[in-house]
């Protein structure tokens, strides 16, 4: 269920030896564990929520805000 409402996609891609070039998502995370990078948002969410007491105001707030920093640095 995390898969089909959450998705985040990374863009950087690593070179390594012999000029091979390595999606860190694609060839990396999804080939080890599926969908793990949305499955941690998740979890680090209802954590916060639970166990830090963080209203969802803030999370929603901090979610778009993270966002869009790490859209304007390249990483999404």
């Amino acid at each position: 269920m995390i898969a089909s409402y959450v998705s985040i996609n990374l863009l950087p891609v690593i070179e390594v030896d012999g000029g091979i070039k390595v999606a860190v998502q694609t060839e990396f995370f999804d080939k080890i564990f599926p969908n793990f990078l949305p499955m941690c948002v998740t979890l680090l969410c209802f954590w916060l929520l639970k166990k830090k007491q963080v209203s969802p105001i803030v999370l929603i707030v901090a979610i778009i805000v993270l966002s869009i920093v790490a859209s304007a640095v390249g990483l999404l």
